[in-house]
């Protein structure tokens, strides 16, 4: 009789849930089917944690149509404004401004479609929710990859600004996407005019039309973006450009008198103050110059629209200048250059690392040293800088032997954050000359601001 009346009793209790979970799908739904987008926009303008915010997107299109409007963002532009106008403009690099999420993508030169690591900073994990990223790490494929939203198998990272991202098909290097791998938002661009040669290389820069982010209405973008691609024929550098404003591309020379680009090559990019900075390089490896591009100067004989900036004084030519002894990258918004410089007949190094001065104009005054440092290592070691931290000026990522580390310039301290794929330990990558694994990785920086950037549709012409 006892066990009965117990049954009876867990019988009872499972129907009450039953009951109470019916009844709240009931008013629920109820009362998602009486809301007006008014009412709910208000609610959800109300969460003040992004993350948050973001997840909602993955309820209902309802949903995610009315937190993916203009509105929603102007509105979070506007509660941090602050943040935005630090994020955006041309930041102090001896201020100490908000530490904002970071994510580093590594590629391998050859086969950038391939997620060789994908480095979260802790702000970032949080962002994205831990528990889903990708374990790229022992990922072999492109389709196990922070990308995977994508509707190709394989992607080919082409530049990189703020937390947007300029990419390609694996399988079709004249098409362009670009796309945001927090909000899962991509837009395709149109072809590109007949271009006969390959675009060696890539530029990506968007910038906020100030005077529309209080703007409501959805046909009036907050942002503006050009893409840019730099095509090289007979020694000259020809910028072949898209503006989101006008849906189309133009085409430009870089320099009039090209004399001095001769036998060089853009690679990797770098957007600092909407000015667009690449690295020259003479037969693949060693670095020369650095090539500047405003892409928002429609003036092609103004001298400040393309530039060409020497190297530092102190900076060592030849062998000394290939990748796998420097790094470049942005902090906090700024060019820095890194060089690992080996002394002779000893086991130690010289790091110096400098940071590209400019006026608020984004025109090349001066090279400053920020770091003039002496460490040593042991002969069986492989170490290089691999990247900079965007947020932190006395912090940069060092690989040693494959392991990836955090490292404190000043404080001389190392934390070990990750480490690159054994597949690619002791990789013959050349028969004729010395090469390293290091000198064929692809760096991509994504610095997430207070509220995702919204990327504009293309117009229609």
């Amino acid at each position: 009789m006892v066990r009965r009346s117990e049954r009876i009793r867990k019988k009872s209790k499972i129907d009450d849930d039953d009951i109470e979970e019916k009844y709240s799908e009931t008013a629920a739904s109820k009362f998602m089917s009486i809301v007006t987008d008014d009412l709910l926009l208000e609610i959800l303008l109300r969460l003040y944690h992004l993350p948050t915010l973001i997840q909602c997107k993955t309820v209902c299109k309802r949903w995610f149509s009315l937190i993916t409007t203009r509105f929603v963002c102007t509105f979070f532009h506007h509660k941090n404004k602050k943040l935005s106008d630090n994020h955006f403009g041309p930041v102090n690099s001896a201020s100490s401004p908000v530490s904002l999420p970071y994510t580093i993508l590594f590629r391998y030169y050859y086969n950038r479609n391939e997620p060789l690591y994908e480095l979260f900073s802790k702000k970032s994990k949080a962002l994205h929710g831990g528990h889903e990223l990708p374990s790229s790490s022992s990922s072999t494929t492109g389709n196990i990859t922070y990308l995977n939203f994508l509707p190709w198998n394989g992607v080919t990272i082409q530049a990189s600004f703020e937390d947007l991202l300029l990419v390609s098909p694996a399988t079709a290097w004249k098409e362009y996407c670009i796309c945001n791998p927090l909000t899962r938002q991509w837009i395709m661009l149109p072809r590109p005019p007949l271009i006969r040669l390959f675009a060696s290389s890539h530029g990506l820069v968007c910038e906020p039309n100030r005077g529309k982010l209080g703007c409501t209405d959805n046909n009036i973008a907050p942002y503006t973006y050009k893409v840019v691609l730099m095509v090289k024929e007979q020694e000259r550098f020809h910028a072949v450009v898209f503006c989101s404003k006008s849906g189309k591309w133009s085409t430009s020379t870089l320099f009039s008198n090209p004399s001095h680009l001769v036998g060089g090559s853009l690679h990797e990019s770098f957007v600092s103050n909407r000015i667009i900075y690449w690295i020259l390089k003479r037969d693949l490896y060693e670095i020369r110059d650095i090539v500047t591009l405003d892409p928002f100067n429609s003036d092609i004989t103004d001298p400040k629209r393309s530039r060409v900036i020497h190297l530092p004084v102190g900076f060592v030519g030849g062998r000394q200048s290939y990748r796998d002894r420097v790094s470049y990258g942005l902090v906090q918004g700024r060019l820095r250059l890194s060089q690992l410089i080996k002394v002779v007949g000893d086991n130690s190094f010289v790091l110096k690392v400098w940071e590209l001065n400019c006026d608020k104009d984004g025109v090349f005054t001066s090279w400053l040293l920020m770091h003039n440092v002496s460490f040593k290592r042991p002969k069986t070691d492989k170490i290089a800088v691999i990247a900079f931290h965007p947020n932190d000026g006395d912090v940069v990522f060092m690989v040693r032997n494959h392991n990836i580390y955090k490292y404190e310039i000043e404080e001389d301290k190392y934390e070990k954050v990750g480490r690159f794929p054994d597949r690619f330990l002791g990789r013959k990558f050349s028969s004729t000359r010395k090469q390293t694994f290091t000198d064929h990785l692809k760096v991509f920086t994504l610095v997430h601001p207070a509220l995702p950037i919204l990327i504009p549709s293309v117009p229609t012409t």
